[in-house]
């Protein structure tokens, strides 16, 4: 076998460089993208309703995922879905009343017990 020369290696090297640089610029660039109103698709269709039923009162996209804070009836669910694939990536649900900090869960500081400055009660 015949020794290649350094002129020849390197000819050959910026061959195959500009050959694969030509076939990955000729995929399409968003066969594996997912754009917002996509993301919250996934999230309707993983939590089983139709997109009209919930309500998206946070989003945010960082580091290749859609944030989704959304809201459902009562209930907040915080969603992260991957950009590339599509695939959620975590999904929570919300267990307290996220929105009411004068509610009288056992634990909260602003019961409505009858003492309570902050009590819903109309006679307080």
């Amino acid at each position: 076998m015949k020794k290649m020369n350094r002129k020849q290696i390197l000819t050959l090297t910026a061959a195959l460089a500009l050959t694969a640089l030509t076939a990955c610029s000729s995929l399409p660039a968003s066969a594996a993208s997912v754009d917002y109103d996509t993301a919250v698709k996934i999230a309707a269709d993983h939590l089983g309703c139709d997109v009209s039923d919930l309500k998206v009162i946070e989003r945010d996209y960082d580091d290749g995922k859609y944030e989704l804070d959304i809201l459902v009836g009562d209930v907040k669910y915080e969603y992260e879905i991957g950009a590339s694939s599509g695939k959620v990536l975590k999904a929570e649900r919300d267990r307290r009343d996220w929105d009411d900090r004068y509610d009288d869960d056992w634990d909260d500081r602003y019961d409505d017990d009858w003492d309570d400055r902050y009590d819903d009660d109309w006679d307080d």
